[in-house]
């Protein structure tokens, strides 16, 4: 089933990130293939390995939640 038209949320499986910029109005990504898209959020769950940790300059070693907990 298609999600309401109103959620504006879409999922990209699959789609392999070479890039990821943060500008102060947006977060452009490249993709593998060559198309750019932009978003205000972006959510990378490409595991410890990360594309987007590294592009997004993060420090130091990955981290492992033993607990995880959704409001």
């Amino acid at each position: 089933a298609e999600p309401p038209a109103d959620l504006r949320v879409r999922v990209r499986e699959g789609a392999a990130v070479r890039g990821v910029e943060v500008l102060s109005d947006r977060v452009e990504i490249t993709l593998a293939s060559g198309e750019s898209l932009a978003a205000q959020a972006v959510v990378g769950a490409d595991g410890s390995g990360s594309v987007v940790r590294r592009a997004l300059g993060w420090p130091g070693r990955s981290r492992v939640a033993g607990t995880l907990e959704v409001l």
